[in-house]
């Protein structure tokens, strides 16, 4: 029995999150199993800042702030975002005194700021741990400009020394948080993990149309103008193909548009917000993930663990990892449209090779598991109480 069990009958933690649309809502949905394993010893809840805009989720332990939609594109310092910062501090602060949680953990930089500064401003007696889910290098710069990057580069090396733990998705993603940030403090990595499920390798999809999916949200850090612009030239090999793309976001209408100009409108289908990913994993012949840059990466597990060969950009930092370098997976240039279509057109023109793909997907994905994913947050939970 762990020394914090002896003396504690229950360990309570608060999880803050922006939304639980995309990966950090399928993180959280994983995360909160814990409450079930180990439903004397720790109990979880979440603070949603605002509604997701797609993904539906009733589960009591998750409150929601305010309305979806509520942050812009890009930050500058304007006062309706400190006085919206500000606010969500006095809420935070409020939940905290309800809930009385020992640990308060943030996901990803808005809310890992919230926590550390809720802590420090209303001295409250909480260890913090602050989860990293990607890369905050290409974040800063993307939501960003001049003295509000300078800002937030600042805030993330003072305020991240101050936290009781620090936790990356994947280990290059650790290794560039210290470098970019210059942090001394030392940087857990915990993989996010997937429930195995015993699929068989896929078969080669001969005589069928082939079905190229990619699962992700609608924004400009997926690069969907690359896949959709890879499509179009393997289309012009593979005429029996469409290509789905599951997910909503802000670049939906433009993206639509896109396909349009090409002329692509019946071989593009844009599924939306998709409750039940296993039906179209289980419908599709390929997987490709475009971005430019991922934390981790975590529909690539879930892809890999359905059997789907995989294909994806070499973005920093987590699909390398997830792929090993390339053994479990495809990995092409980021926004290199040809060697994307390539190594779709390779896939779907040799039995072995696709075959092989396949089975090394699922070999991978077994690495990833949820039980070690879970196992890793309940020991960091009870570490930092002791410190």
């Amino acid at each position: 029995m762990h020394k914090y069990q002896r003396h504690n009958p229950k360990l309570k933690v608060l999880v803050i999150v922006k939304n639980i649309d995309g990966g950090t809502g399928t993180f959280l949905i994983d995360l909160l199993k814990l409450n079930k394993i180990a439903k004397n010893i720790i109990e979880i809840k979440t603070l949603a800042l605002e509604h997701p805009s797609f993904r539906t989720y009733t589960i009591s332990n998750i409150e929601f702030v305010r309305a979806k939609n509520s942050y812009p594109q890009k930050y500058s310092l304007s006062p309706f975002n400190f006085i919206n910062f500000i606010y969500e501090l006095i809420w935070i602060n409020e939940y905290l005194l309800t809930f009385s949680p020992n640990i308060v953990m943030g996901v990803d930089l808005r809310c890992n700021l919230l926590a550390i500064l809720t802590k420090l401003f209303f001295k409250h007696k909480i260890k913090t741990i602050v989860t990293t889910h990607v890369d905050l290098a290409s974040l800063t710069l993307n939501i960003s400009g001049g003295i509000v990057r300078y800002f937030l580069k600042t805030s993330i090396h003072f305020f991240y020394e101050k936290t009781d733990a620090l936790v990356c998705v994947s280990k290059n993603l650790s290794s560039h948080l210290k470098k970019d940030f210059a942090i001394q403090k030392d940087i857990q990595t915990i993989y996010c993990g997937r429930k195995f499920t015993d699929h068989k390798p896929r078969l080669f999809p001969n005589n069928k149309k082939i079905i190229i999916l990619s699962v992700a949200r609608l924004s400009q850090q997926k690069d969907y103008d690359t896949l959709i612009r890879a499509f179009k030239l393997f289309k012009s090999d593979c005429q029996n193909s469409e290509l789905w793309i599951a997910g909503d976001g802000p670049e939906k209408q433009r993206l639509k548009k896109q396909v349009e100009v090409f002329q692509l409108t019946k071989d593009v289908k844009f599924l939306g917000w998709v409750k039940n990913t296993n039906t179209i994993y289980n419908r599709s012949d390929i997987f490709v993930l475009s971005s430019k840059f991922e934390g981790f990466g975590y529909v690539l597990i879930e892809a890999m663990s359905n059997g789907l060969p995989i294909i994806s950009t070499n973005s920093p930092y987590g699909p390398s990892e997830v792929l090993a370098g390339g053994k479990y997976g495809i990995l092409v240039p980021i926004g290199n449209e040809k060697l994307m279509k390539k190594s779709m057109f390779d896939l779907i023109r040799s039995k072995s090779y696709y075959e092989y793909f396949s089975s090394l997907s699922l070999e991978r994905s077994k690495y990833f598991s949820e039980y070690k994913m879970l196992n890793s947050y309940r020991n960091i939970f009870e570490n930092v109480l002791e410190k």
